[in-house]
């Protein structure tokens, strides 16, 4: 047999595939035939191979970006139709925050044209984010800047010191094309 296999490395092959394709059903029929028992053995795993896991995950997010970014929006949307109410407050709350860091003062006409003026491809960013981690900001039109979409999801709710002297030295807004 040993030697069968040595001569037949393809065929081997070919049946080990297929064996493994088999196993995966027979799997995911008892996982779906077992779901408690299936999650429970899932979050013991990922508890005793969380380095690996996470390895794992950062290695295919890196080869499949594409990929992610579709699974990203197909979770977003589920969760859209699974709850609803759910999305509603966590807008509501957004809103609220970013009133909260409204000072009296702000000309409210000129951030809403700010806004309208946002060129296709470009969305409006706060310049020092409005719930920073070290630092927050305020949502007035010094500190409004027109970002790439990509370059926005870069930035995220980050602020840099290389930032600091781009702000304030106008009273204009800025706009950083590409």
């Amino acid at each position: 047999m040993k030697q069968w296999k040595l001569k037949h490395p393809d065929k081997v092959l070919a049946s080990r595939q297929k064996c493994a394709e088999k196993n995966r059903l027979r799997v995911r029929e008892w996982a779906k035939a077992n779901p408690e028992r299936a999650r429970k053995l899932s979050k013991l795993y990922y508890e005793r191979h969380k380095d690996e896991v996470i390895e794992r995950a950062r290695i295919w997010k890196l080869n499949n970006p594409d990929r992610k970014r579709l699974s990203n929006r197909l979770s977003a949307q589920r969760m859209r139709l699974k709850d609803p109410g759910r999305i509603r407050s966590i807008d509501k709350l957004h809103k609220t925050k970013k009133l909260l860091r409204v000072p009296k003062w702000a000309d409210l006409f000129a951030i809403m044209e700010f806004y309208r003026g946002c060129p296709a491809g470009y969305e409006v960013d706060h310049i020092i984010p409005l719930c920073g981690k070290n630092v927050s900001g305020l949502h007035v039109l010094n500190n409004l800047q027109y970002l790439s979409i990509a370059e926005n999801r870069r930035k995220s709710n980050k602020f840099t010191q290389e930032q600091v002297p781009s702000f304030g030295s106008s009273s204009e807004p800025t706009f950083r094309p590409n």
